[in-house]
């Protein structure tokens, strides 16, 4: 899948809507805003097309629409990590910073780099590290190609089982970290533990 096909085909219903840190988003361009700035038009709009929980916080990347027109995204590996941006060309970038002029003072900015490639192949999903990050839901197991399901195991209130199943781990994978390690479901109900790099998240798109 090309990038230009995952922001056609991406999912804009309300469940997959990112937030839009204004505050962060305006230092892009040179522009002070502040903390409680609101786009009270809703011109911006972000929704994610990759998606993680680093601790209690969602991260990954996110597509940025102004006026419904695809104009770069944000990147966030980690909770504690700073935001990156990229824009799709000149144009857009001067048409965003335009829009936030008329809710805030400027200053003087830089130009970013212009360098978003609407046909990189970005394939099918996306590889997450941590057996925490993974959704419970459309996550396919690549050696078999088989979508299952993610079984939370790591907290305690969640699976009592979480002692029994760290014995597993360990003596499966003894020289692996256990938050590497993921327990799934097939459709014919077995269960195994894996590697999580075994394992790709889809893109939220909207199937034909």
């Amino acid at each position: 899948m090309k990038f230009r096909e995952l922001l056609e085909k991406l999912d804009k219903r309300l469940q997959n809507q990112a937030n839009i840190d204004l505050y962060d988003f305006g230092s892009e361009f040179g522009i002070e805003l502040d903390y409680y700035c609101e786009d009270v038009n809703n011109r911006l709009v972000g929704y994610y097309l990759t998606k993680w929980l680093c601790t209690d916080t969602w991260v990954g990347s996110i597509a940025l629409f102004l006026d419904n027109e695809f104009i770069g995204y944000s990147y966030q590996p980690a909770r504690k990590s700073d935001k990156t941006y990229k824009f799709l060309n000149k144009e857009l970038f001067d048409k965003t910073r335009e829009y936030l002029l008329t809710l805030v003072e400027a200053q003087e900015f830089e130009y970013p780099n212009f360098d978003i490639n609407l046909d990189e192949e970005l394939g099918e999903g996306y590889i997450l590290d941590y057996n925490g990050q993974h959704l419970t839901n459309n996550v396919r197991f690549l050696p078999t190609n088989e979508f299952v399901e993610i079984l939370s195991w790591d907290n305690s209130y969640i699976n009592p089982n979480r002692d029994e199943d760290l014995a597993a781990i360990k003596k499966k994978f003894p020289n692996e970290y256990s938050g590497s390690i993921v327990k799934i479901k097939f459709e014919n109900g077995s269960i195994r533990f894996v590697k999580s790099d075994k394992l790709e998240v889809q893109y939220p798109i909207i199937k034909d």
